[in-house]
């Protein structure tokens, strides 16, 4: 019987250090001589060269927390009150500040579209909230809403806050004011 070749002995290789500074792996050293697992944590915190002034803009924030000249910004708007929209509470963090602001513009309660729109401000005990109610139990009900500036707006201002055509002559007869105040021409009352 012939035996079988061995093949090379299984060495197992060193964990990997790809990506590692010399400085990184120094720290990690040092704090490993303390034995604390939170002490390397800390290490490496402290070490990072992270951009401290990063702006945070997004749509729910557009100005951001930062200026570009890395100065702090005043923060964004909350919400007055517990905002209720087809029955899910609103949250400062998923809402633009102009819909934080339409939403905090409720002093009373709205109704439109013959009350199938409603806002209702409700006490409940020293706590006050809003629940805004738009049809929503059917797919077709849901695909049809507008966006919620639009509903908010219809519900404060009216239908034709939100109509295209009168906003449409809206604009143009501040354009025609906004000439005649710039040339100095006399304006109609």
């Amino acid at each position: 019987m012939t035996e079988k070749p061995k093949g090379p002995e299984q060495v197992q290789a060193p964990p990997s250090l790809a990506g590692m500074s010399p400085e990184v792996l120094q720290i990690i050293t040092q704090a490993l001589a303390k034995t604390s697992a939170v002490s390397v944590r800390e290490a490496l915190r402290s070490d990072r060269k992270e951009n401290p002034f990063y702006h945070e803009r997004s749509a729910f924030n557009p100005a951001g927390i930062f200026d570009d000249d890395g100065q702090a910004l005043p923060a964004k708007i909350k919400l007055s009150r517990d905002t209720l929209f087809v029955g899910v509470k609103l949250s400062d963090e998923l809402l633009t500040p102009e819909e934080i602001e339409l939403c905090n513009r409720f002093t009373e309660d709205k109704q439109c579209r013959n009350g199938e729109w409603t806002a209702t401000i409700e006490q409940r005990g020293s706590k006050t909230r809003l629940r805004i109610a738009v049809p929503s139990k059917t797919i077709d009900d849901r695909m049809g809403l507008p966006p919620l500036t639009h509903i908010l707006r219809e519900l404060l201002d009216g239908d034709e806050a939100v109509n295209p055509d009168k906003m449409h002559l809206k604009i143009a007869a501040l354009e025609t004011r906004i000439k005649q105040l710039e040339t100095g021409q006399p304006t109609a009352a």
